[in-house]
């Protein structure tokens, strides 16, 4: 009997020549602006590579021969299984996976409509509604639970997640002092994690252009334990990023390169996973390029850091440029 034909659309945004020039932007970003990093313990580590100038305010300038070899370094693709110790996926080998979440704050019953805040009950069933659902590969951390105490609610997630399904889990613990217990308490029930990996610790950076201690300790934390790590950053293009699609792109590539080479160099050949997501401010009708711009946190992050100074006149230029050519993807106007 023929097996029936699986259609699978292809997406292509920019050409090979653009990947490139996004590339080479996020290369000079990072070796004449470089990331801000709050972690003593990361500082010392990127200290000890070559290709790494780390200045006295806690900048890091990273050169583009090290990001390259930290590319060649990481795994193309991360084996996942489950809790069962199957082999779930391949990222990077195999098609898009889904999965269930991620960290509401209330609840929407769906017999009745009423919303109320997230509790560890609604935890449990959300879990196992996504257990059930065969689409949907992996669960994220649903909700953040608000009826238990909040130095440990982080920890009772964790249990409902791993009792309430068999899938690979994706954690994010609200709590930056319950990473490591939440850790400890999966090897407890569990054992070794990172034989048969099922759980995957999720981090972001802090846009612009700054790997936070919190994101920076877990990561270490989670690379040392063997364990694939996802390292997401998220920005607000004409807030948090320049207005540019172009710009906004080559400083989000910038930061997750930043953080692959962190991986990288916490223990080579270290598994993570990359994204970004970059949603645009709303322009409203009458409001001048040079408003925008002094209240985006962009400009507020300009004023009191001199040295992001020459790398967004020049990304405020093009669009000034651009604007005056009515170019509506500058502008923003028609942004989500």
């Amino acid at each position: 009997m023929n097996q029936p034909s699986v259609v699978r659309p292809h997406l292509t945004l920019l050409s090979s020549g653009q990947i490139e020039q996004v590339h080479s932007y996020s290369l000079q970003i990072l070796s004449t602006v470089g990331i801000r990093v709050d972690s003593e313990e990361a500082r010392r580590i990127f200290a000890r590579a070559d290709g790494v100038t780390v200045r006295e305010d806690g900048r890091v300038l990273i050169q583009p021969d090290l990001v390259e070899w930290a590319v060649e370094t990481a795994p193309s693709s991360v084996d996942i299984y489950n809790r069962r110790g199957d082999l779930a996926f391949r990222l990077g080998d195999d098609r898009i996976r889904f999965g269930v979440g991620v960290t509401n704050l209330y609840y929407q019953d769906p017999e009745t409509d009423q919303v109320s805040p997230f509790t560890r009950k609604h935890m449990e069933t959300s879990v196992r509604l996504g257990n059930a659902l065969s689409n949907f590969d992996v669960i994220s951390t649903i909700g953040i639970i608000q009826d238990m105490p909040p130095d440990v609610a982080d920890l009772y997630a964790v249990l409902e997640m791993m009792s309430g399904t068999i899938k690979p889990l994706v954690i994010l613990i609200s709590d930056e002092n319950l990473f490591s217990p939440a850790l400890d308490l999966l090897e407890h029930l569990h054992g070794d994690l990172s034989a048969q990996p099922f759980v995957m610790p999720y981090f972001n950076p802090i846009t612009p252009l700054i790997l936070n201690k919190g994101t920076a300790d877990k990561m270490l934390d989670a690379i040392e334990r063997g364990l694939p790590v996802i390292y997401s950053n998220y920005s607000m293009a004409g807030m948090s990023t320049p207005i540019t699609p172009a710009g906004t792109l080559s400083l989000l590539n910038a930061e997750l390169l930043a953080g692959l080479v962190f991986s990288q160099l916490i223990k080579a050949g270290a598994p993570v996973i990359l994204g970004s997501r970059s949603p645009r401010q709303r322009r409203t009708v009458g409001q001048s390029l040079d408003q925008l711009h002094r209240q985006s946190w962009v400009g507020a992050f300009c004023g009191r850091q001199p040295w992001l100074q020459g790398f967004l006149a020049d990304e405020r230029s093009v669009c000034e440029r651009n604007h005056r050519r009515g170019a509506l993807l500058c502008t923003g106007i028609y942004a989500e």
